[in-house]
């Protein structure tokens, strides 16, 4: 790369960087004005529906302390504290020292300079007469990114060790291909290029006044399995005439690649399998000798090791520990340390922050003491606290959800049940309480079955806490069960009251895969024998089949009807009639069709609720209330422009107390958008924006890819293990960076604010690929232990065959 080229590449970067500030400034000053409606310049929380985005920039921004935003602070910061990833950790002020930058340490013809250079930066006005100890750094990427000027590689790394007398060193090495077209290397050749590096340091830092005796090696990600496999391959440094013994230390940050073909079979096929075979190849000799693991000996002068690591990551709480005990046993004392709240990249970020926990063990290990004897397990590091974050602490949220429930898996689908009925299913989709047991619906959409019978959507059954799921009926030719209710009837279809209250279970007859018209119809559970009986409700309706289940007593006859909402928008009405094919009488004619629907997949009903005494159903594109009597009526009463796709409709309506407590307003999630909303009907149904989920998840974990659908059937009651204050549970589509096995649920507080909940089985060893949170149902014999479900076949692009999951949660108090 010719000089030109350089600074052009330099001047785009800054360029780049300055009009992310200059974007993220300018969004922030759009979003401070449309919520200071009284224009006044300041917002407060009464004046956002978001309180906890609110409470999030109030720590970023509020410069003055006074308890509100002012429009000055929102366009003269370009970010909030913590965007960089660093918390409210202190970076150290920046040391006297000279840098000394792009010494070339190989040649290598036809390899750019670039990629064979390093970066020292060393400290001035020291003692002279001893010379400086070494910090090597190695950066990470994937193996194919990355650089040694990264900011979160130099930082508040080289300020630390600069302070404190280090001579820090950051180097470059050449990368796998970008593309699968690309050009680019593979291993060993990542290691080979740090190996000359370190080489080139021990010859010549002496003469930038360090100690080629006190040499310690550092990386992150990629870069910490460099560092892995430099400590533990002795024959890297051989190649280039130098000894293990060269490397005092080594400290490895969230590294990857511990046991390549260990990882590689517990993921099968998912996770970063891609990856590796980019930097590693397909050949299994070549995954074993890049795998640190299996160079772990007695003898061979491994440095002590510290490695850090972010829980489940790359499966490190299972291959990090178990790394770290082979070191231990072979001579080496190691330590694996759990930093239980730190993202990926935070643990990168945080080293060589003021009074940071991990950069004080890294201190201690370089002064010598016994790594193994380290805490297993660090305290929650991702912000120090702030007075604000104190005050909100000592109130109602001081407990956090993901420490009071327990998740472990149910479920196993491509297995049989006691009666020998393959379970399968691309996704669960809905649960039911239903007579004391607990139902699913499972769909195969997209399902890939390959040489598998595929029976067809199923719906399963589990009858009680220590049973087994089983098949209670599979529907041929459909692919999924698309809802799904209990209702109890006190009046027959006339309004004659039941001498008992009748309770039946319905459910959707299965999506044919064409989704044509012809026959609607449902199904009825019976109790006394466990069959299903088909109940008829019309015998040509468009898009035949069921989106939505709901139930209401009229207010003016008095007569307890279900409704069933169809993929077409239209509402049909039944009642109770013991006489009838599965006890239910349906009008054939609708109550309601959609005037929209225009023969596509998205003019369809979404759900019901009931809120004030008064029944709504949500069809796109409007929110429609029914007027009771004995000609009903359905009345729109919100309309919504769709933003992402024609006919996104709005999911998962519920009633809930509204602010003031005084009567019932409803919430639900616009599909695609992400976007929750608040309808107040006592206010000429004005509407709140309550969340916006794709920023809250964006704003909780940086990088997440999805949390444009949430609540996908209902906001589901319940209290809080801790507090006993009402909750709503909701469900919701997305992963994280680094974290993609796991799937999501929110938690919303009566107070409209929000936080999530992490799904995952940490006794697993092969944990399931979860995607999605589609279900969440309260067991009916114990108010404490729920159910989840899900995966999402429709919105990711994974193969998809026996992906349906269903997790056990249990809630526990805090004695427990």
């Amino acid at each position: 790369m010719n000089m030109k080229t350089r600074l052009c590449s330099l001047s785009m970067i800054v360029l780049a960087a300055l009009s992310i500030d200059t974007a993220w400034a300018q969004s922030m000053v759009e979003r401070f004005d449309q919520l200071d409606r009284n224009r006044d310049g300041k917002v407060t929380r009464e004046e956002t529906a978001d309180a906890s985005w609110f409470d999030r920039m109030l720590r970023g921004l509020d410069r003055n302390r006074n308890g509100v935003l002012e429009r000055n602070e929102a366009a003269g910061r370009g970010r909030p504290r913590g965007s960089d990833q660093t918390g409210d950790w202190q970076m150290p002020g920046m040391p006297e020292h000279a840098a000394h930058r792009d010494i070339r340490y190989a040649e290598i013809e036809g390899v750019d300079p670039n990629f064979l250079s390093l970066d020292l930066y060393v400290p001035k006005n020291i003692d002279t007469s001893t010379p400086c100890p070494v910090m090597v750094m190695i950066h990470g990427g994937g193996w194919r990114g990355g650089n040694k000027t990264n900011p979160t590689i130099v930082g508040s790394k080289m300020r630390h060790f600069v302070g404190q007398g280090y001579i820090y060193a950051s180097i470059n090495y050449r990368l796998s291909p970008q593309t699968p077209d690309g050009e680019g290397v593979q291993h060993p050749v990542h290691a080979q290029d740090c190996a000359r590096a370190i080489a080139w340091i021990h010859d010549h830092i002496v003469d930038y006044g360090g100690d080629a005796n006190q040499l310690h090696l550092m990386g992150h990600s990629a870069g910490g399995h460099l560092a892995a496999i430099l400590g533990t391959n002795e024959s890297f440094l051989k190649a280039e005439e130098k000894d293990l013994l060269l490397l005092k230390t080594n400290v490895l940050l969230d590294p990857a690649a511990i046991d390549i073909p260990g990882y590689l079979k517990s993921v099968d096929g998912r996770g970063m399998t891609a990856l590796y075979q980019n930097a590693f190849g397909k050949e299994k000799a070549n995954h074993r000798d890049a795998s640190p693991q299996d160079h772990v000996e007695a003898g061979k002068n491994i440095p002590p090791t510290l490695l850090f690591y972010a829980s489940e990551r790359m499966a490190l709480d299972q291959f990090g520990c178990i790394f770290a005990k082979s070191l231990t046993e072979a001579g080496s004392p190691s330590r694996a340390v759990d930093t239980v709240s730190l993202e990926h990249g935070q643990i990168n970020s945080h080293i060589g922050m003021i009074d940071e926990p991990m950069t004080k063990l890294i201190m201690r290990l370089h002064a010598g003491e016994d790594a193994s004897k380290f805490p297993a397990v660090l305290p929650k590091l991702d912000e120090a606290p702030h007075e604000n974050d104190r005050a909100e602490n000592e109130g109602d949220h001081e407990h956090d959800l993901n420490g009071l429930v327990r998740f472990t898996r149910d479920y196993v689908p491509g297995t049989r049940d006691a009666n020998g009925q393959l379970m399968g299913g691309t996704e669960t989709l809905r649960f039911v309480a239903h007579d004391g047991k607990l139902f699913a619906g499972n769909g195969f959409w997209t399902d890939q079955p390959g040489d598998d019978p595929s029976p067809g959507a199923q719906i399963l059954v589990k009858r009680g806490p220590n049973d087994p799921w089983e098949v209670s009926r599979s529907f041929a030719g459909t692919v999924r069960i698309n809802a799904m209710e209990s209702f109890t009837f006190t009046t027959d279809h006339s309004g004659k009251k039941l001498d008992d209250p009748v309770t039946l279970l319905l459910a959707d007859a299965g999506l044919v895969r064409a989704r044509r018209s012809g026959r609607l119809r449902c199904l009825v559970h019976d109790d006394a024998t466990g069959k299903w009986e088909e109940s008829l409700i019309t015998p040509n309706g468009p898009r035949a089949y069921i989106r939505a289940f709901g139930s209401h007593r009229d207010a003016e006859t008095g007569i307890e009807h279900a409704y069933a909402g169809t993929g077409a928008g239209e509402i049909y009405r039944g009642g109770f009639d013991l006489a009838a094919p599965g006890r239910i009488r349906w009008n054939a004619e609708p109550e309601y069709a959609n005037p929209d629907f225009d023969g596509g997949a998205f003019k369809r009903c979404q759900g019901f609720t009931v809120a004030n005494g008064k029944l709504y159903a949500s069809v796109s594109p409007r929110l429609l209330e029914r007027q009771d009597g004995l000609k009903p009526k359905w009345k729109e009463v919100f309309r919504w422009n769709p933003e992402q796709r024609a006919g996104a409709g709005l999911r998962g309506i519920t009633a809930v107390p509204a602010p003031s407590g005084e009567h019932e307003v409803i919430i639900g999630s616009r599909e695609q958008e992400g976007r929750i909303l608040r309808i107040d009907p006592m206010r000429d149904y004005a509407v709140t924006d309550e969340l916006n989920s794709r920023d809250f998840f964006d704003s909780q974990f940086g990088n997440f890819r999805g949390g444009r659908l949430v609540a996908y059937n209902r906001f589901v009651p319940g209290v809080h293990p801790a507090t006993g204050a009402p909750i709503h549970w909701l469900t919701a589509h997305g992963v994280r960076a680094g974290d993609v096995q796991a799937a999501w649920l929110l938690i919303r507080h009566s107070d409209g604010h929000y936080e999530p909940v992490r799904v995952f089985d940490r006794a697993l060893a092969s944990h399931p690929v979860l995607v999605s949170t589609r279900t969440i149902e309260f067991a009916p014999w114990n108010d404490r232990e729920f159910y989840i479900g899900g995966y999402d076949g429709a919105a990711n692009n994974r193969t998809n065959h026996n992906t349906a999951w269903i997790f056990k949660g249990t809630l526990m108090s805090t004695n427990d």
